[in-house]
């Protein structure tokens, strides 16, 4: 007996436990849960929301529970082959951030994130087309970032893109970015050689602008030094005159003095020749007291 009523005991525990899970559910802070009954959405909760989130109840057997993941959602396009205002070819890939901003829209009219995916890449596809077109190829890829319009590309592309799939599907596009951007190789020899021209261009300018800065410099070079040498030669000339006028005031003294003048120049004479190694000869017959380098004198006073 007490074997059928922890039976029984048992089967109560597990029928409680499938109603309490046919009736309940719970919704995370990044969902969104749609409650559906007979194909028709009764009750929306969006866990993102202050107090959507939790323990949630429903009609067991009549309700239908649809969940999405309410975050942003990501995915890149394929690398295809487009042609710019210019007619320049070149190969692009984007990217595009969504997310579910209206459910029962999108539950009604897609109902899986995948397929949600797989239109909004087939019309990215065609924006990407359509807005490329508008621009011509320098304003993609250039080596001057105030001729490039990708910023502004982009933005567009956003737009458009929204104004497509939000109305109709019920998302939100966050944004649509440029992935990549490449030349084919049929374009990419020309672009080189414009890129290499353009270069050559720069090149020059920088040295014309070097060779006119330098023969500015050389100039005032050259004005500066003939300034600086004219004061030069105006005061040597002074200190010339200025020496003129000494020696000729010098010359009036010696001229009222010529023995002390002879002297003074034999002086001088004499200093400037000892100034080196100076071999002197001196007459005994005329220097008397030579003769004592090579006789001793006689000191007996006879």
């Amino acid at each position: 007996m007490k074997t059928y009523l922890g039976l029984i005991a048992l089967a109560l525990l597990v029928v409680v436990a499938l109603l309490i899970y046919m009736v309940t559910y719970t919704v995370g802070s990044t969902e969104l849960a749609l409650v559906a009954r007979f194909g028709k959405v009764t009750t929306v909760h969006d866990g993102r929301l202050p107090g959507q989130a939790g323990l949630k109840f429903k009609w067991p057997l009549i309700d239908g529970l649809t969940r999405y993941d309410g975050r942003i959602q990501q995915f890149e396009d394929i690398e295809s082959q487009l042609t710019t205002k210019d007619q320049q070819q070149i190969l692009v890939t984007m990217f595009c951030h969504w997310r579910i901003a209206d459910p029962v829209r999108f539950y009604a009219q897609i109902e899986s994130i995948d397929k949600a995916e797989a239109r909004i890449r087939e019309a990215l596809v065609s924006v990407k087309s359509s807005v490329l077109s508008q621009y011509n190829m320098d304003q993609l890829i250039n080596t001057d970032p105030a001729r490039m319009k990708l910023d502004e590309i982009e933005q567009k592309a956003t737009r458009d893109l929204a104004a497509v799939v939000a109305e109709a599907y019920g998302v939100d596009v966050v944004d649509v970015g440029i992935k990549s951007l490449g030349l084919t190789k049929s374009i990419t020899k020309q672009v080189i050689e414009v890129m290499k021209k353009e270069r050559e261009a720069q090149i020059n300018a920088f040295r014309a602008a070097g060779t006119s800065r330098a023969d500015k410099i050389r100039s005032r070079a050259r004005t500066a030094s003939e300034a600086i040498l004219d004061f030069a030669r105006l005061k040597a000339e002074n200190i010339r005159t200025q020496g003129y006028r000494e020696s000729a005031r010098l010359y009036q003294e010696y001229a009222e003095h010529p023995e002390f003048a002879m002297f003074l120049r034999s002086l001088e004479s004499l200093r400037q020749e000892l100034t080196q190694q100076t071999v002197i000869f001196l007459d005994g017959s005329k220097v008397p007291g030579v003769k004592y380098f090579k006789e001793t004198p006689d000191l007996s006073g006879q």
